[in-house]
């Protein structure tokens, strides 16, 4: 509420404001608790914000953790996640089109897709596509960063999900799937 005090046609206070809503939404999420109204929050922080530049990768990073913590809070309720993750997505794409080669914004879509993944395969439906998507973010981010252990534990853990998601009916690709992720993981 400062931030809107101080001056409402700062994109950047606004900005601001609601990272610190969203990072008090997730500490909540962690313990149990609903974050949903700080997300609210945030989220009419960020429309502002974009409405007044459009261009702001950083806002559109935001918004995205917004709609990634919607679909985790909804997910955990036993509720369809998947719009939210979708719209996630879309504003990580966002981001990337604003900042070109925005690691972040790319291990966050990668994240969004594999939770998406996630969903999907609890549902009986193939979550491939999400997974190899996902590595594909990871695997750019890498190239930008090889140092990025984040990347790295991330790329293993979507790698040890598509492989575990493989291994009944397509033994040789987990197999393949599981020796990756091994080798991510030990790098990280």
């Amino acid at each position: 509420d400062r931030a809107r005090k101080i001056d409402a046609r700062n994109p950047r206070l606004l900005w601001v404001s609601a990272a610190a809503r969203l990072s008090w939404a997730h500490t909540l999420h962690q313990h149990g608790r609903d974050g949903d109204p700080l997300r609210d929050e945030a989220a009419r922080d960020l429309e502002a914000s974009l409405a007044l530049d459009p261009h702001d990768a950083d806002a559109w990073r935001a918004s995205a953790l917004v709609h990634h913590g919607r679909g985790l809070a909804a997910a955990a309720r036993g509720q369809d996640p998947l719009p939210h993750y979708a719209h996630a997505v879309e504003d990580f794409a966002a981001a990337l089109r604003e900042r070109a080669g925005f690691a972040d914004a790319l291990r966050g879509r990668a994240i969004a897709r594999l939770n998406w993944g996630n969903w999907v395969r609890q549902g009986g439906q193939e979550p491939v596509e999400h997974y190899r998507q996902a590595v594909e973010d990871l695997t750019e981010a890498l190239r930008l960063n090889p140092a990025d252990f984040f990347a790295w534990q991330t790329r293993g853990k979507v790698r040890t999900e598509w492989a575990s998601q493989a291994i009944g009916s397509r033994t040789g690709e987990a197999e393949a799937l599981f020796v990756e992720a091994d080798r991510d993981l030990s790098r990280a």
